[in-house]
């Protein structure tokens, strides 16, 4: 044999070499279908608050900006499985792409009619017990006690929309439900002002936004933007309230510290940058 092609012999097998060892290996187990990450922990984490200028700001230019002078490419996404699919996490219920890697059955229809709402549909004859209200701000609306012993947000379309906002409001949180994430009940309903009534120890705010007892003023004020039928009746979008104590919104990037769960970095999970395609 020459000691050319000998060379081109060893060149192909350190070549063969090379490939071989660069082939990600996976153990072989069922993959990971489920994100422990629900473990109890003593301390309550603080409430988060972050200005809505703060925040737009701060995704439009801010942090663009520094990662860019910092040459710091993502790279992939690294709370996936070994079958690439995201899984079911207290962030994220992967309802479709899961049953689909596991050969398992399909969202229902009635599923991505209903999204999050599994009650029945507010009572439009109420009563309807008002607890508190927010006239100011730009969606005004109130709480409500229904008679069914649940809790609903109250909000209107506003003056120079039509009926989009409340639209809007019913139609993303069923998008947002069947793409797998956690979502309020939000539904559509159409009502008489007569079916309030005020709660003896229900707050409203002022024109300063400090609480005061809340009064008829204060509905006044917030039914001024809402859109009357030509029936007298006001449509209105309602959301169910969740249980338990907001405590903020999460952020695209890092951890929160108080919180023992939260171990991947936020701007490296995929359905928060599978998010941005939702909201485009």
């Amino acid at each position: 044999m020459s000691s050319a092609l000998q060379g081109a012999v060893l060149a192909l097998a350190l070549a063969s070499t090379a490939c071989a060892g660069s082939i990600e290996k996976f153990p072989l187990k069922e993959p990971v279908w489920r994100d422990s990450d629900r473990h109890a922990f003593a301390k309550e984490p603080e409430e988060y608050f972050s200005p809505f200028a703060w925040d737009g700001a701060n995704q439009l230019v801010f942090r663009p900006v520094s990662r860019f002078l910092a040459v710091d490419p993502l790279g992939e996404a690294t709370n996936v499985n070994s079958v690439d699919e995201v899984p079911d996490s207290s962030w994220f219920r992967n309802r479709i792409g899961l049953p689909f890697a596991k050969g398992g059955p399909e969202m229902p229809l009635d599923e991505f009619e209903n999204g999050a709402c599994v009650t029945e549909p507010l009572d439009p004859a109420g009563p309807w017990t008002v607890t508190g209200a927010k006239p100011n701000g730009f969606n005004p609306g109130f709480i409500i006690k229904a008679a069914n012993g649940f809790r609903y947000l109250i909000k209107f379309d506003g003056t120079t929309q039509g009926v989009r906002p409340t639209a809007a409001d019913v139609i993303g949180s069923r998008i947002y439900h069947a793409a797998g994430f956690y979502t309020p009940c939000n539904r559509v309903v159409y009502f008489d002002r007569g079916i309030l009534q005020i709660d003896p120890e229900a707050k409203g705010e002022n024109a300063d936004g400090d609480e005061e007892p809340l009064t008829q003023r204060h509905l006044d004020t917030v039914f001024s933007k809402a859109q009357v039928l030509p029936d007298g009746r006001y449509r209105a979008a309602t959301s169910l309230f969740i249980d338990g104590k907001p405590l903020g919104p999460w952020t695209y990037e890092g951890k929160r510290s108080d919180d023992p769960n939260d171990v991947i970095d936020h701007e490296m999970r995929r359905e928060l940058r599978g998010a941005y395609v939702l909201a485009a």
